[in-house]
Formats: C-alpha cells, sequence, structure tokens
C-alpha cells in the first residue's frame, strides 16, 4: 500500500478525454513494486491550458507526465525535446532534466520492444505495411527507420500524411491495394478501426488479405485485446502482437526516465493483463 507523504512524488498523464487511461495501472504498479515514494494519476487538460499547466508543474515535486491526445503536438511545440520527439512533433513524456522539464516521445521505441518481447522479432531489413498514415504510423514508421526496415509500405487515403511521413523516413512507399500486405513481414493496424465502443468496432481493415504463418500482425489499437484484425490474424495462423503491448513498453521506457531505474516490466505487464483479465 502506497504511503502519501510531503515528499510524494507526482506522477500523472494529462490528455483529454482522460478517464479511462490505463497509464496509472501500468505505471502505480511498477511504483507499488520498487516501494517508490510518488503517485501516479490522470489530469485532464485541454490544449489552450497547456502553457498554464506547464507553468505550474515547473516548481512541483514531479515524477514524471505521460501525455496523450490532444496535447502530443502542443507540448513538442512548447517544450525542449529530444532529438526524436523533434522530428515526430510529437511528446508522449515529460521529465525533469537538471531542473528543466524535457519532452521526450517514446512510442516508436516501445512499438519496437513490443515486438521484441514477445517474438524477438528484429525489423531490421525486413519488409513493413502500415494502414494509416497518422502521429502513431509516424512514429511507427521513423522507429522501424531507425531500426534498418527495408521497405516500409503506407497505405492511407490521405497522400498528404504519406508525404508528411517521407519527410521523417525515406524508407516509405505509399501504395494503393492491400493486398501488398500479403508478402511482407510486418503487418501494422496505426488506426483506431477496431476500438471497442466505436463506430467501427468490428472492422478489420485487412479482412480482404491472407495472412501465413511467417508474417507478425501488431494491432495498436488497446481494447479490445482481441481486435477483429487480431482474431483474423489468429485464424489463419500469423503471429500476433496487441495493442496493450505497444502501450506497455512506452510506458515502461517512460518510467525509467521518469524513475531513474530498471522498469520491473513483467510487473507492468501483469497489471493490465490483470485489468483485461487476459
Amino acid at each position: 500500500m502506497m504511503k502519501i507523504t510531503g515528499t510524494t512524488k507526482l506522477g500523472m498523464v494529462i490528455g483529454s478525454p482522460i478517464t479511462g487511461s490505463l497509464s496509472p495501472i501500468i505505471h502505480n504498479a511498477a511504483i507499488e513494486h520498487l516501494n517508490l515514494n510518488a503517485i501516479f494519476t490522470a489530469f485532464a487538460l485541454k490544449e489552450n491550458n497547456f502553457i498554464s499547466f506547464l507553468k505550474a508543474v515547473e516548481d512541483l515535486n514531479l515524477f514524471g507526465i505521460s501525455v496523450t491526445m490532444p496535447l502530443k503536438q502542443v507540448a513538442a511545440e512548447s517544450l525542449q525535446t529530444t532529438e526524436i520527439a523533434r522530428r515526430l512533433n510529437a511528446v508522449n513524456a515529460i521529465y525533469k532534466r537538471d531542473g528543466n522539464l524535457i519532452g521526450d516521445n517514446t512510442d516508436g521505441q516501445g512499438f519496437i520492444k513490443a515486438m521484441k518481447a514477445k517474438y524477438d522479432f528484429d525489423p531490421k531489413d525486413k519488409t513493413i505495411f502500415l494502414y494509416g498514415a497518422g502521429g502513431a504510423a509516424r512514429a511507427i514508421a521513423l522507429a522501424l527507420t531507425l531500426s534498418g526496415s527495408k521497405n516500409i509500405f503506407i497505405f492511407n487515403r490521405s497522400k498528404e500524411k504519406i508525404n508528411n511521413i517521407n519527410n521523417i523516413s525515406q524508407a516509405c512507399i505509399g501504395v494503393e491495394n492491400l493486398q501488398r500486405a500479403e508478402s511482407v513481414d510486418l503487418i501494422v493496424n496505426c488506426t483506431s478501426l477496431g476500438m471497442a465502443n466505436t463506430e467501427n468496432s468490428d472492422i478489420d481493415p485487412f479482412k480482404s488479405v491472407d495472412f501465413n504463418d511467417s508474417q507478425l500482425i501488431f494491432d495498436i489499437v488497446t481494447t479490445p485485446v482481441e481486435t477483429p484484425l487480431i482474431k483474423h490474424a489468429k485464424d489463419q495462423g500469423a503471429k500476433t502482437v496487441e495493442g496493450y503491448y505497444m502501450l506497455i513498453f512506452q510506458a515502461v521506457l517512460a518510467f525509467e526516465h521518469f524513475s531513474g531505474v530498471p522498469a520491473p516490466t513483467e510487473i507492468m505487464i501483469s497489471a493490465l493483463e490483470e485489468h483485461f483479465g487476459a
């Protein structure tokens, strides 16, 4: 049981809406396991209040801040950032270094580490197919490029968004045919299609695609654990990585920046799987 004192550090996830965030579950499990004097909560915040928020937290006894939508871009534009966050123009973690607030982005490396943890999958020299070209796809494409992926095919209706990804990763190639996914090593759904409690909850973006047992299918949607895409992939014998793995491993990297100590990864995984009943 956490004991809150006058020296307890405060951590939080910020965004709007925020009540459904899983970050407090993950971080508090790690904090409690390591017996750190900190607590992690959720704080609803809109873009127009972000600068005022930064001024307020500068003097806090801060553990760290996770950043979610719609604040990732305004955070990148308002903070001193790491090179990765600058290239993505998006921040998902804020921590103090030498008294200064630093904006970082652990999404892409969290994605890479999730595949490594579950299947020891190394994307170097692999061919990739990304469905979607939003912020998550940008982070994933950059991480794959830095990891040495050979070709990254992107399917998206907006050519402008594909061009924006090309600006950060020359390995990316826009495609108009989903069947191109049948011959790649890794397939990633980078959209919210298949997410529970939405009008698109029953949609599998790769419904017309045949998978095989040499492929890895990664759906970044967190809930449900088994999305229509994940079920489809399992039914056809492909390897799968569920979205909560990316959530956990980006949090693992953020936690290590926040705390300065190695994260208890298995504890964090167990806490979320217990929440999901997985």
